[in-house]
This record gives structure tokens, sequence and C-alpha cells, in this order.
């Protein structure tokens, strides 16, 4: 139940932080593979998970960091000054809601996940857990 009210409250608190002019994603995509390998590489991006905790512990790619929508403003500076950033979510939801808080903001340049965790799951990659 605890759980529950939690991820509602997430969801408000998202909701209050959008602009209500955004219907779509705006950021060029990365694939899921595509992203694997620059993960891999010499410069790994700075890859930002916008779920909620319990979301993101239970599952996430491999390396990112929690930033949850609803912190994204008090986070501006870190994501603004990464040399390349990808956001993501399970689809798009809290990656739309993250887009239009950091576009808003003058950050621009990120990229997102297409198909967020979902179609990284879909194409076998490895997702690390932070269960307790």
């Amino acid at each position: 139940m605890m759980r529950l009210a939690s991820r509602v409250l997430f969801t408000l608190l998202a909701l209050q932080v959008a602009e209500p002019w955004a219907a779509g994603l705006r950021s060029p995509g990365i694939a899921p593979l595509a992203l694997s390998e620059r993960i891999a590489g010499p410069r790994p991006p700075l890859v930002v998970d916008v779920r909620a905790p319990d979301e993101f512990s239970a599952g996430h790619v491999p390396g990112a960091v929690n930033v949850p929508v609803p912190l994204v403003k008090t986070q501006l500076g870190r994501l603004g000054s990464a040399e390349s950033l990808i956001v993501y979510c399970n689809d798009s939801r809290f990656t739309r809601l993250a887009e239009q808080i950091l576009v808003a903001n003058g950050i621009d340049g990120f990229s997102h996940l297409e198909g967020g965790l979902t179609a990284w799951e879909q194409q076998g990659l490895r997702v690390e857990q932070s269960l307790p």
C-alpha cells in the first residue's frame, strides 16, 4: 500500500513540474544497442533514469544515475554540465516531463533512450539492480 501511495505522490509531483505545451519528445533518440555501445566506450554519456527511486532500484540501465522527475530542476547544474546526457524512463511519459524541464531551463543537446527501459530489456540488454 505504501508503495502505491509513493508512486501516486511521485506522479502528482511530476505532473506539477510539467509544462502543458509539450506533446511529444523533442530530443533526438538513441537506440538501446547504440547506447549500450556508448556506455562501454571510452567516453560514456551521463545516463539519467527519471523514474521513482523504487523503480530505479528494481532495475536500470547499467551505470545510470537516478534523478526522479520532480528533482530534475534541482540537478540542472549537474545535468547541464554533462558532455553527453541521455534521459529515460520505462516508456516516454516521465522522459517527456524531464525533457520539458531541461528545455525550459536552457539545457539542450541531450538525447533520450528510444523506447525507454522497456525497449532496453526487449533487446536483451543487461539491467542493474540496487535493491537493499
